[in-house]
Parts: structure tokens; sequence; C-alpha cells
């Protein structure tokens, strides 16, 4: 019996000091989405994005993201080195070149399906995507909607 109660405190004083150099060392202080905890999350994203630009239609300036809308059956035509990541929906590529995605250097040629929260750049040959259904898009840089 005695040699059951030493087990016990032993484990229990093991898990404590764990605790204590966790704490120590800093686990579990960071916030969520910072540089400690990078881990992403919808409200993450929501966040950040809320408020960025907005849905005029109208070539966007280099200086941020703009928020564009897309109904089913609409393309947007990204100018050369210009960027999108798609928010919300569905769609897919279009243009002679298809797009690259920046996320993880990856072409995504014409007829693909676009994948949301992928950074993709515009490489010509009227890159873009074509809205399978209403579509959030964010774009830098110049774009056109047909």
């Amino acid at each position: 019996m005695g040699k059951k109660i030493l087990i016990a405190v032993i484990a229990a004083a093991a898990l404590l000091a764990a605790f204590k150099a966790g704490s120590v060392f800093g686990a579990g202080s960071a916030s969520p989405g910072s540089q400690g905890d990078p881990l992403v999350t919808l409200s993450y994203l929501n966040s950040r994005l809320e408020g960025l630009g907005d849905s005029s239609g109208a070539a966007s300036s280099d200086a941020g993201f703009s928020r564009v809308s897309l109904a089913k059956g609409q393309s947007l035509l990204l100018t050369d080195g210009s960027e999108m990541i798609v928010y919300s929906g569905n769609g897919t590529v279009l243009g002679t070149s298809g797009m690259l995605s920046i996320t993880d250097a990856q072409m995504f040629p014409a007829g693909t399906s676009v994948v949301m929260y992928v950074h993709f750049l515009g490489i010509g040959g009227n890159s873009g995507v074509k809205a399978s259904g209403n579509m959030t898009i964010y774009v830098k840089g110049g774009y056109r909607i047909e």
C-alpha cells in the first residue's frame, strides 16, 4: 500500500513540475493567431479581412486588398501580377496560362476548381476565375469583371 502512495505522489509531483516548466517557458501564453500561436481560424480571417476595400468592381489600388463579390456566371479577370484570395464560394480557373498559387507554388490550369484561402497570382492571358455560384474574393492589383 505504501508503494502505491509513493508512486502516486511522485507522479503528481512530475505533472506539477511539467506544468510549471510549461508556464515558465511561455506555453499557452500567446494569443491565438499571433506569431507565438500561428494557427489560423475562420474567426481570425474574418477579423483580419473585415472592412478591407470595397466591392465597386473598379480596378483596385496597389495599397491593399479589395473585397469583390461575384454572382453566378460572372468572371473576374486579373491584370498581370495581380493577386487574389477566394474567401467564399467556388469557381473555375480561367486564362491561357491558368493561375499560380503563391501559397504552395502550384499551377492551377484553366478549367480546374479554385481553392478557398489560397493566394493566387495572375500570370497573363486573362488569368482569373469564373463563379459557379456567389463568390467573395479579395483582390490586390488591377482586375475587371465580365
